[in-house]
């Protein structure tokens, strides 16, 4: 009986490390925060250049910038069956064991973005090849979001600050522009700075050096070109253009 009795609690205590194991596994968010994320860049063709966002809700976000069916921005919401595979498969894949960039040299393929809320934050894993293919599956389940149908105009996208090609297609979007730092910056006084003196805002940070950083501006205080040559002008930067022009260099 003893011997039983022993069996049965152990068999408990094993069930209830079990269930604070799954507990602590299970993962919750808020309905208002991006919980997966996919942006595809600019390449030497005409590559579809967008981002997609999936909050905690099951909205879905589109943004479509160049070479897609849809410019402008786009809400949907997903179907329920849909976001809860989205959920577990991205919960199952150890998001955060992922290297945040893959080393390319093939600078003409676009630049892949996956992000995925693990650990509290947004986690975010970049690169053109050699990835692993599980997170291209993981790409590949947010592409067939993106590409779906079921979407509803919110915002068109506004033309006004685009260069535009020969066959009326958008080929440089000018609020966009990569820099580079060099050297020693104080990066809170120099954003700082740039924002007073044309509107600078932080799009994205590139790299986990915290050197590359896509920015845009007030396009009331200066035009784009302008902005490029100052930009290039200044000691602190080692490399600044549009993004749809920007090389990993």
């Amino acid at each position: 009986m003893r011997f039983i009795i022993g069996c049965l609690f152990m068999s408990l205590s094993l069930l209830a490390c079990k269930t604070n194991k799954e507990a602590k596994k299970a993962v919750s968010f808020a309905e208002d925060e991006v919980i997966m994320y996919l942006s595809k860049g600019p390449c030497f063709g005409r590559c579809p250049i967008y981002q997609l966002n999936i909050y905690g809700n099951g909205l879905a976000e589109f943004k479509g910038e160049r070479f897609t069916d849809k410019l402008g921005t786009f809400h949907k919401t997903l179907d329920k069956d849909v976001f809860n595979t989205l959920k577990s498969t991205f919960e199952a894949s150890d998001f955060q064991t992922f290297d945040y960039m893959y080393d390319s040299r093939l600078p003409d393929l676009p630049l892949i973005t996956v992000g995925y809320k693990a650990l509290d934050t947004l986690q975010l894993s970049k690169g053109r090849e050699n990835r692993p293919e599980s997170l291209e599956s993981l790409q590949a389940l947010l592409e067939n979001v993106a590409e779906g149908d079921g979407w509803t105009l919110v915002e068109a996208l506004n033309v006004d600050n685009m260069e535009v090609g020969d066959e009326g297609e958008v080929q440089v979007d000018k609020s966009r522009i990569v820099i580079q730092m060099q050297g020693m910056v104080k990066l809170p006084i120099w954003f700082k700075e740039k924002r007073d003196q044309y509107g600078v805002r932080i799009l994205e940070r590139m790299d986990e050096d915290k050197r590359e950083w896509l920015i845009t501006y007030d396009t009331t205080m200066i035009e784009g070109d302008a902005l490029i040559k100052a930009l290039q002008e200044d000691e602190s930067i080692s490399y600044a253009d549009y993004e749809a022009n920007y090389k990993k260099q």
